[in-house]
């Protein structure tokens, strides 16, 4: 049998053997020194100041809605085709959740069906970067102007994209960031925050901690445990040191299956606009029809060949109400595949993908 091929797998772990022994031998396992050097390193590789550790990235999203003060019956827009996280939240905390569609290219939330649903009770846009790609900061910051809301960036996906050479998470009020096992770099699970108002920003730091400051027990917040462990961090230490290797390999992946597939008949590939300067999170392709998408998907099992398919769409799930107006998030979420992609990635092992795309276009030229 053909060896298999991972979707995902993270980088060089072993890098974190020591950092892990010294974390625990310190006996500090929850709190300790590798919390705020994780920080410290994030801030310095992001250029952002105002950033705090959590447990995993949805309780980022948790904790900047909280911090935020966003509460029940506020209206929040999220993409229709993403990581749902960012409205599953919102609903378990009682918000109101409107989703705009995407840009059927780029996979990213669209200014304009924004500008559809907006109103003067929309208080939060969440911006999510899919795959890695950076949504037009430009247009949603206007439309920020014209609506008065508060952009949250959600960056699970894209931590060291940039636009006009600044960091994704750098444009919004408040941003959220993953590093689960799948992620670009990983500590494990964890996540971080960014709120860019100073006193927020240190209102967030006491929610995190069970809404307690300097008093053990004396809560100011009604706040819960988002701390991330000490354990989780000495990984986040040794895999941020790492950063600019895979930076490198993830661009060599990206730059290598672009070329491979640039001609494909039955595909086409996320685009990214000018002054996006990608890292991405998952090389991903799009097939013209939902046949095709099955077809290329079961030649992958064939041989062995682990994908992910695309999210799926706020209408294509039974506990959120369907809306109008959402073309192109349920087109990608019924056509998208999410080839392999990471640092282990051989050059061998993209050909034989992309052979097999290719190979496929081939004996399916009819259907062009």
């Amino acid at each position: 049998m053909n060896k298999k091929i991972n979707w995902m797998s993270p980088y060089s772990l072993t890098e974190s053997i020591d950092n892990i022994k010294d974390a625990v031998s310190s006996s500090w396992i929850s709190n300790g020194k590798y919390i705020l050097k994780f920080e410290n390193q994030l801030s310095s590789l992001l250029k952002v100041k105002n950033i705090i550790t959590v447990n995993n990235g949805t309780a980022a999203l948790q904790l900047c809605y909280l911090t935020l003060g966003l509460k029940e019956g506020d209206e929040v827009i999220v993409p229709a085709y993403g990581y749902m996280a960012a409205a599953n939240v919102a609903l378990q905390i009682g918000l109101k959740v409107k989703f705009a569609d995407i840009e059927k290219d780029t996979l990213c939330i669209c200014p304009h069906s924004i500008d559809q649903i907006a109103s003067k009770n929309t208080k939060a846009v969440v911006a999510i970067h899919t795959y890695g790609n950076i949504c037009d900061m430009d247009r949603i910051l206007k439309l920020k102007e014209k609506y008065n809301f508060l952009v949250i960036e959600d960056v699970a996906e894209a931590i060291g994209s940039k636009i006009y050479s600044k960091f994704a998470g750098s444009f919004g009020d408040a941003a959220t960031f993953s590093f689960h096992a799948a992620k670009t770099f990983t500590t494990g699970e964890g996540g971080a925050v960014i709120i860019k108002n100073i006193k927020l920003f240190k209102k967030a730091k006491i929610l995190r901690n069970q809404g307690c400051e300097n008093i053990k027990y004396k809560h100011i917040y009604p706040g819960g445990n988002f701390r991330m462990s000490n354990v989780l961090a000495a990984i986040g230490c040794s895999q941020i040191n790492l950063f600019n290797k895979i930076k490198k390999i993830r661009t060599r992946i990206q730059n290598f299956y672009r070329s491979q597939l640039k001609d494909s008949k039955n595909i086409t590939l996320q685009y990214f606009k000018k002054n996006v300067q990608p890292l991405i999170w998952c090389f991903v392709i799009i097939a013209k029809t939902e046949r095709t998408k099955k077809e290329i998907v079961k030649i992958f099992n064939q041989n062995n060949i682990e994908t992910r398919e695309g999210f799926y769409s706020s209408n294509r799930l039974k506990y959120i109400k369907k809306q109008k107006n959402l073309k192109n998030s349920d087109f990608a979420s019924k056509n998208v595949i999410c080839l392999p992609t990471h640092p282990n990635l051989s050059k061998e092992e993209i050909l034989k993908i992309t052979s097999l795309i290719k190979k496929y276009d081939f004996h399916n030229s009819s259907n062009i």
